[in-house]
């Protein structure tokens, strides 16, 4: 009786093997590309772009910073000379520029960067814009465009004929003529390239870290600047992985060029800015112009009726007869009430629209936010912005502190002085100046950013949808390279 022995491999055997198939393409792949004239010229552009921007948003910083210092220094004497002059006080008041706007300038730029307390109401001032003639003519970099834009570009330059280049060569047959996994020779030629582009990302980044520490500008948030470089990772795998795809998609590396470029312009350029035009005809600017104007008409009209209340109370006071420190009491009684009903009513009507204009802004950044999850760059520019505090977040909160300060500081300090005028009954003009006690009030605006827990909970469904169209693009390019035929 013969017997015959069957040999098996075994799981762990297989699995030892796809390893070593992983390690040698990934090795192999990585060797091709630092040899490659592709990866020099994308290292030198992101080397260059990248000390561009951080040069650029540390001199707007330091600017900015030095600004905010000579106002402070300057606030408290400007606002004892407006008392001294027993006029009405306008306090005035600007944010400090968020530490991380060399991340990504964001919201920066439209943030108003002052606001002033009057007796009419809360002003906010225009924001800084472009404070530099680079910026003003070409619009701002920062390190979120670089890596937005420029690397992502370099990812799929030296992804796009990683599999029909092979496969034109012949290279392709003969790999997976050996027991390796079409997963297997996917994964590694998506790693090996992704550690290309983040190479060129980390060489760039640490430059642009060394310019930032070698300008006195301190790198606050280290777990902020984590999280960036985290999600700019896997927006590059994104990428890559596109590109990868697109190579397994299409038979010559001119039809995969064509269309990785044309992918990689959908998703960084026109996505992003037809969300900004959906937007933008769903809410437009014009209803938040709107509900200022309200604001104005509303708060003038509550203002016309307690001049009308202050002044009758002064006539009656100058024209009364009687003892004099009976009318004193009875006007200071008088006033108080008429100023203290005044400021409830107009709290009421003020905080009635700034809700209204917090829902409108809500609702604008709901619509922003669904809108840009069809867009890898929209997400990603969402996370950086919130991570730099120059996001929707970080201007909500100054709007409100500002709204706080007003309150508590700003206007008592613009109606501390009170000029009334009336003709008394020899017809000649009587006029007084009162003064409240504002010692408690003399104290600037103190801004602070959001809470770093606030901000990681606010970027979790962006970083979800970034990774998942990782995996998207993945299982498109697996499914292209499962029914690929590998013979030129």
């Amino acid at each position: 009786m013969s017997e015959t022995l069957s040999v098996v491999p075994s799981s762990t055997g297989r699995t030892s093997g796809q390893s070593t198939a992983f390690i040698g393409i990934f090795a192999r792949e990585i060797a091709d590309h630092l040899h490659s004239r592709r990866f020099y010229i994308g290292v030198t552009l992101c080397v260059l772009l990248f000390t561009r921007a951080a040069a650029a948003r540390v001199l707007d910083l330091r600017s900015a910073n030095q600004e905010r210092t000579m106002f402070v220094q300057r606030w408290l004497p400007a606002v004892t000379e407006q008392m001294d002059r027993d006029e009405p006080i306008e306090v005035e008041n600007t944010r400090a520029v968020s530490p991380l706007s060399v991340i990504c300038v964001g919201l920066e730029a439209i943030t108003p960067f002052r606001f002033t307390s009057t007796k009419e109401g809360l002003r906010f001032g225009t924001a800084r814009g472009a404070q530099n003639t680079i910026d003003a003519l070409f619009g701002a970099i920062d390190l979120t465009f670089v890596v937005g834009v420029v690397l992502s570009l370099l990812a799929v330059a030296l992804s796009f004929d990683s599999v029909c280049g092979e496969r034109l060569a012949g290279t392709l047959a003969l790999v997976l003529s050996y027991p390796v996994r079409r997963s297997t020779f996917l994964s590694a030629k998506i790693a090996a390239i992704s550690a290309v582009v983040v190479l060129c990302f980390g060489v760039a980044l640490a430059i642009a870290l060394l310019i930032t520490l070698g300008a006195g500008i301190p790198i606050v948030s280290a777990s902020h600047w984590a999280i960036f470089v985290c999600s700019s990772i896997v927006y590059l795998v994104f990428f890559v992985t596109l590109g990868v795809s697109a190579s397994a998609w299409r038979r010559t590396p001119t039809d995969a060029a064509l269309t990785a470029l044309f992918l990689w312009t959908l998703f960084v350029f026109i996505i992003p800015r037809v969300v900004g035009l959906a937007v933008t005809l769903l809410y437009p600017p014009a209803r938040a112009v709107e509900m200022t104007l309200r604001e104005d008409v509303a708060v003038s009209r509550l203002r016309s009726e307690h001049v009308k209340q202050l002044q009758a109370a002064f006539e009656s006071y100058v024209n009364g007869g009687g003892d004099l420190a009976k009318r004193s009491g009875d006007f200071a009684r008088l006033r108080n009430d008429a100023n203290r009903e005044f400021r409830d009513r107009r709290r009421k009507v003020v905080n009635r629209l700034w809700d209204e204009q917090d829902r409108e802004e809500a609702l604008r950044e709901r619509y922003t936010r669904i809108f840009a999850a069809s867009s890898p760059t929209a997400l990603y520019d969402e996370i950086a912005a919130e991570l730099a505090w120059t996001g929707f977040l970080q201007r909500q909160h100054f709007r409100e502190e500002a709204r706080t300060y007003d309150d508590r500081i700003g206007r008592p300090l613009a109606e501390s002085r009170e000029m009334y005028a009336a003709k008394t009954s020899e017809r000649t003009l009587a006029t007084i100046v009162s003064h409240d006690d504002v010692r408690q009030f003399l104290v600037p605006f103190q801004p602070t950013s959001v809470a770093s827990a606030d901000v990681i909970t606010s970027i979790v469904p962006a970083a979800a949808m970034l990774v998942s169209f990782v995996l998207l693009a993945y299982a498109l390019g697996f499914a292209a390279l499962q029914g690929l035929d590998v013979r030129a």
